[in-house]
């Protein structure tokens, strides 16, 4: 009798535990995460800060596209800021908000087949990209979340030391380099929300 006892008052006390972290997590308005996406950009570590509902995220795409003993790693620091839904709750989680990329001459020069056909400007000089993102995932227990991401560019500003051009979303050529885009910019990837 009193071995179920304790068996019993040990299930109350964990359930209570658990019950007790759920309903500190629900209440949870100030955070962060750390992760790693992964899309024809390259390979992207992430950290972001979360307050209430807005996250403000830190990434910067790493690629290294030719295979000779000269190739450098080229690098794209970006920034973003938007809505996220339920960031501390399990469940699924929704995000939009705007997003830019500062596309460096060393990761132009890295992925310049993909670039060769948006701008010539962009190949000897900077690229810097403005667009809205959708992020879509499920987090699970203890702050593992997957999600993906799809970007939607709006703005384009391309400058060299001779040339600058800026391309947007209400000129005709830009349909092209907006599909192109989409399709470089769909990303997955993890998180830990803490």
């Amino acid at each position: 009798m009193k071995k179920m006892f304790a068996a019993a008052l040990l299930a109350c006390m964990v359930s209570i535990s658990l019950s007790a972290q759920d309903d500190a997590e629900k209440s949870k308005t100030l955070g962060g995460s750390a992760g790693l996406r992964l899309s024809i950009l390259g390979i992207e570590p992430t950290a972001s800060f979360i307050f209430n509902h807005m996250e403000i995220e830190a990434s910067c795409p790493l690629a290294r596209y030719s295979m000779d003993s000269n190739a450098t790693i080229g690098y794209a620091p970006g920034a973003s800021f938007g809505y996220i839904s339920s960031p501390f709750d399990k469940g699924w989680q929704n995000g939009v908000g705007i997003s830019y990329y500062w596309f460096t001459p060393s990761y132009i020069d890295s992925v310049a087949a993909i670039f060769s056909g948006v701008t010539s400007t962009a190949q000897n000089g900077n690229l810097h990209a403005f667009s809205l993102y959708y992020r879509g995932g499920i987090r699970f227990r203890k702050g593992f979340n997957m999600y993906f991401r799809v970007m939607v560019p709006l703005v384009l500003y391309a400058h060299s030391d001779t040339d600058k051009t800026v391309i947007s979303i209400i000129d005709r050529e830009f349909v092209s380099v907006m599909l192109l885009g989409c399709l470089c910019t769909q990303a997955i990837g993890f998180r830990f929300t803490f």
